[in-house]
């Protein structure tokens, strides 16, 4: 049995094209998330330094506030704003160092604590009750040092604090951008993989499925113009065995054609013999009938005329000569018809034998166009896992365009990707379209050529039938000529005993009027013998017509077959 190659590649192309599509969700998927990964730790830096920020202008705020009020003396906005900001600094400076973790940042985020610490002291000591005068005086003197002291301590460590920041913002921007430019690099090779082998393979499958469609059409071209015997090279695919199957259908039409022509040419020879012997053996039956008559009127006027008896029986043995002579011949006639007969009868059985194997190989084709059919049924089920890979390639696609979309100007080239890849999508489906459309026109062809068949196998089994009618008619001709030929011999019988009694009526004359009255007796029984003899004759000679009749109606079933 053949390989089912097609059905493999389509195998082949199925397994691949998932294969690259998870592939490429995989890779796509890694380094999207890597970059989703960068991407949160680039807004968890950016809130971080913006935190800073806040604590550093707290930090400057608060140190302009002090100097400020040690200078013009107490304010009370001054004190309460002194207050809110020593809040949120103490807030955003344990926010930072829990944020910060055990690095160089929270080993430079701890020298802030002195700052805080210092500023807090201040309030407390100093700004937290009115003063004026030499109060103001005494304050500013104390005040001033240690804020003009920590602030040149805080810019210092505020420089390196920035560059520790500004180190992995880099390194992380880095990071992501190089998964998102890994990103990119993976989406276009998967796209020129999507787009290239599916395209290549598709191709060669569709290449391979164009080809054996025209095999297969060429020889049902073949079948359409006569010719059955249509040779052409093999393909070792499910087409070739569509090939193969047509071909051993065509080699079994063409043979059965010609058995059927030679058995209309035998019917007809067998027919026109019968009709032969039967006019043949109608007018070796019309004379007997007529020497019969002649006979019986003889007989009775050797009745009323006994004088003239010697003479009337010198007549009718002559009669009866007549008489046997014609049965010598009608039973030659016979016996040659009988053998007619049975050549004719052993003529049908052949007949019959060959359209049932006729009928046989008709019902093996129809099974092979039958399994064609299968066999399409078969690739419209792999298109249809073609359409749903189609389809899951539709949703990685608008999955990519999320991703992009959330990835923002980052993500574009994830966008472009996600367009080509929809596109190769609308090709597939396009292309598993017109597959499925070539499908559906091979099944059609399919079912019509199993239709045809079946068709055919109605046509010979009624071949079949009036060959069987045929050969019961030539069992019944056969039975017919048996019983003809046991009356022929019972007449040849009849005859020879009326000439022996003639005979002795020639060397008894005396005798002769006492046997007269048995000498009729025997001659109407005789007549009666040829009566039926004639009776059956003409049912012979319908018989004939019959077989005739049939003869036609095998050669016009033959021509309504070709």
């Amino acid at each position: 049995m053949k390989q089912k190659r097609l059905v493999r590649r389509l195998y082949v192309l199925t397994v691949m094209l998932v294969l690259i599509c998870a592939g490429t969700g995989a890779v796509l998927f890694t380094y999207i998330s890597e970059a989703s990964v960068q991407s949160a730790e680039l807004e968890e830096l950016d809130a971080f330094q913006q935190h800073y920020y806040d604590l550093s202008g707290h930090l400057q705020e608060l140190s302009l506030i002090q100097l400020q009020l040690s200078q013009t003396g107490w304010r009370e906005q001054g004190a309460d704003r002194m207050e809110e900001l020593l809040v949120e600094s103490a807030s955003l400076l344990d926010a930072l160092q829990a944020d910060a973790g055990d690095g160089d940042l929270a080993h430079y985020l701890s020298f802030m604590e002195e700052p805080v610490t210092l500023y807090q002291a201040h309030y407390e000591t100093y700004f937290s009750t009115i003063f004026t005068g030499d109060e103001a005086a005494q304050t500013a003197s104390r005040v001033l040092p240690g804020v003009t002291r920590t602030e040149e301590q805080r810019a210092a460590y505020d420089e390196r604090i920035q560059t520790v920041l500004q180190e992995d913002r880099e390194a992380a921007q880095a990071a992501a951008d190089g998964a998102l430019e890994g990103a990119g690099t993976a989406a276009w090779s998967g796209l020129l993989i999507l787009i290239l082998v599916p395209v290549v393979l598709l191709g060669l499958f569709a290449r391979a499925i164009s080809k054996g469609l025209l095999h297969v059409m060429k020889r049902i071209r073949a079948f359409e113009n006569g010719d059955l015997t249509y040779k052409q090279a093999s393909r070792k695919d499910e087409f070739g065995s569509i090939d193969e199957a047509l071909g051993r259908l065509g080699a079994g039409l063409a043979a059965y054609q010609a058995r059927s022509r030679e058995a209309g040419r035998d019917v007809r020879q067998i027919a026109a013999a019968a009709a032969e012997r039967s006019h043949g053996q109608s007018a070796a039956a019309g004379d007997m009938e007529q020497h019969t008559r002649t006979l019986n009127r003889k007989m009775e006027a050797q009745s009323v005329q006994t004088a003239a008896i010697s003479a009337a029986a010198g007549q009718m043995s002559s009669s009866v000569d007549a008489v046997n002579g014609s049965m010598e011949r009608l039973h030659a006639f016979m016996q040659e018809l009988q053998q007619e007969s049975a050549d004719g009868l052993y003529a049908m059985e052949e007949v019959e034998t060959i359209v049932a194997e006729v009928s046989h190989e008709s019902r093996d084709a129809a099974a092979g166009a039958l399994q064609m059919s299968q066999d399409l049924e078969q690739m419209d089920a792999f298109l249809n896992g073609i359409r749903d890979i189609n389809r899951q390639t539709e949703l990685l696609a608008i999955n990519a365009s999320i991703e992009a979309a959330k990835a923002g100007e980052a993500g574009r080239s994830f966008a472009v990707v996600a367009k080509e890849i929809r596109r190769l999508s609308e090709q597939t489906a396009s292309f598993a379209e017109e597959t499925g459309s070539g499908l559906m026109t091979v099944r059609t062809d399919a079912a019509t050529l199993s239709e045809t068949f079946s068709a055919l196998s109605e046509q010979i089994a009624e071949a079949s039938s009036a060959t069987k009618a045929a050969g019961a008619s030539f069992r019944k001709i056969e039975e017919g000529n048996r019983r003809a030929t046991r009356e022929q011999q019972e007449v040849k019988s009849a005859a020879e005993e009326m000439k022996r009694a003639l005979l002795e009526s020639a060397s008894h004359t005396e005798e002769l009027a006492s046997h007269a009255t048995e000498l009729l007796s025997r001659t109407g029984e005789m007549e009666e013998i040829i009566r039926v003899q004639y009776v059956q004759q003409r049912e012979l000679s319908n018989e004939v017509s019959r077989l005739e009749e049939m003869a036609e109606s095998l050669d016009t079933k033959e021509k309504e077959t070709a």
